[in-house]
């Protein structure tokens, strides 16, 4: 009985233990025939992740422009709606918005460095931002000559200050009449012709930036054309000694996020650079005090009065003289530093794009020629019954 029963027992273990090993066959077995996620799943993810990350981006475009726009929360609303908006100060927070934004973009492309991203950069936004950013080295060159004949001119008035202050009648009208003569006159074509040479070229930053896929590495590349554009017509138009854009660029389409805010902003310069270009030579709120205390003091040189009344005002105008002076330079020198630096930041960025466009070429040549062999075998073989597209 006891044997019996023992073999009973081991004839169920040793089922047990067959049933066991035949449901994990049949498991394994199961697995096998489970077919791979399609690459459409994959695609679609990245496409996803992608666009938004390129949203993310066009949101930090328009919050840095907006940011540009006069501020309406204080509650001398009125006043900050008509204070003027070009000066140096506006000019320094511009170039350091771009910069800003040009970091994002090159973060963008660093995220973004998968060959679907890779490919949609070489379209025409790409090799329009190229482009301009050639265009935009040229531009800052310019403006940093014309920074070098402002001061050259700001010296100039600080001569007529210190003549004023010495009382010095004759050599404050030869002074003063320098200083006219060189806002009247160009300080040389070189300047001139490179932002010429910029803004002459008809603009379509925004329709490349509108034809680019929505929030993609293309859509970036076309944004990062528009701010080009802006800024190097915001340049043009403020700062003395370089020739006045004869229009500013196409604004954006408006479903973009920060085309109000580039709107805005350029419907302000075009406004305040046309009256004041009409009433003067400067621009630029600390150029434009400057002319008016010069004016000042060639008016009260003609004047005829009490001579020592007259002595103590030319004193008090040579003094509000120097103070302009002195802010002028406070402005000027920093925003020469800051041009030199957005050159800079635009000829690295420039290069980046062209690493990813050559590293895109490199990953699209295996794919090409696989396909080549794929095509030539299938040609010496007989076809199948079902053919992959790539």
């Amino acid at each position: 009985m006891a044997t019996d029963s023992q073999a009973g027992s081991s004839g169920g273990f040793l089922g047990r233990s067959l049933l066991l090993l035949s449901f994990r066959r049949n498991q394994v077995a199961s697995m096998d025939t489970i077919d791979p996620p399609p690459n459409n799943i994959s695609n679609s993810h990245h496409e996803h992740h992608d666009s938004e990350l390129g949203d993310r981006f066009q949101s930090h475009v328009a919050r840095r422009l907006r940011s540009l726009l006069p501020s309406h929360s204080d509650s001398d609303s009125d006043s900050a709606a008509g204070a003027p908006l070009l000066s140096l100060r506006f000019l320094s927070k511009l170039l350091d918005v771009l910069v800003s934004c040009d970091r994002e973009f090159c973060h963008l492309l660093l995220l973004l460095l998968n060959p679907s991203s890779a490919s949609s950069l070489s379209s025409k936004p790409a090799a329009e931002f190229l482009d301009r950013s050639v265009r935009a080295l040229d531009l800052c060159n310019a403006a940093s000559a014309a920074l070098l004949s402002l001061r050259h001119w700001r010296r100039q008035a600080d001569v007529a200050a210190s003549a004023a202050a010495l009382r010095r009648r004759r050599a404050l009208r030869r002074a003063l009449g320098k200083l006219f003569a060189a806002a009247a006159d160009s300080p040389g074509s070189g300047g001139r012709s490179a932002s010429a040479r910029f803004l002459s070229k008809n603009w379509s930053g925004g329709a490349a930036a509108a034809a680019a896929a929505p929030g993609g590495v293309a859509a970036a590349a076309g944004t990062m054309s528009c701010l080009l554009a802006f800024a190097a017509w915001a340049l043009a138009a403020a700062v003395p000694f370089l020739d006045r854009p004869a229009a500013p660029p196409p604004l954006p389409p408006r479903q973009t996020q920060w085309a109000a805010a580039m709107a805005a902003l350029q419907e302000r310069i075009a406004e305040e650079s046309s009256q004041r270009r009409r009433a003067g030579f400067g621009v630029l709120a600390e150029v434009r005090a400057v002319e008016t205390r010069a004016r000042c003091l060639t008016e009260l040189l003609d004047k005829e009065g009490a001579p020592a009344a007259e002595e103590d005002e030319l004193s008090a105008k040579g003094a509000e003289l120097a103070e302009a002076c002195r802010a002028l330079e406070e402005g000027t020198e920093p925003l020469e530093r800051q041009v030199r630096a957005v050159f800079h930041r635009v000829a690295a960025t420039r290069a980046e794009v062209i690493r990813c466009l050559d590293r895109s070429s490199r990953c699209s040549a295996p794919t090409a020629t696989a396909s080549a062999a794929a095509a030539s075998s299938s040609s010496s073989s007989p076809s199948p019954s079902s053919s992959y597209s790539f």
